[in-house]
């Protein structure tokens, strides 16, 4: 089912291609729709690969990460935090049930999901 402006893009493009455009079949919607999921990654993903095959011509400025990189204090905790080491009480397990539930109730909305639990 098409929207009214794909309809509206549809009837133009054909009217300034003619009837080659018309021939075609709808796979370049349902491309189009596809590549749109992936449209952040893809950006993204071409951006990086332009800037490395072009590193020679341009200079993309890139965070400066220093060798020993660490935590600000590495004898009192690790990169990773574990909920069940007993630095956390037990409200705040549960309290950390309200706000997952609403991120993922919108993820879910963002995703045109039916779902939602």
């Amino acid at each position: 089912m098409w929207t009214p402006v794909e309809s509206i893009l549809f009837r133009e493009v054909s009217s300034i291609q003619g009837t080659k455009f018309a021939s075609l079949s709808l796979s370049f919607l349902q491309t189009r729709r596809l590549v749109s999921d992936f449209g952040m990654l893809v950006a993204i993903t071409t951006m990086v690969v332009v800037a490395y095959l072009l590193r020679n011509l341009i200079t993309v400025e890139t965070l400066l990460v220093p060798p020993n990189y660490s935590v600000s204090n590495s004898t009192a905790r690790t990169w990773i935090v574990n909920p069940f080491d007993g630095s956390l009480s037990i409200g705040a397990g549960f309290g950390a049930v309200i706000p997952a539930f609403l991120v993922r109730m919108v993820i879910a909305i963002l995703q045109g999901s039916v779902v939602i639990l």
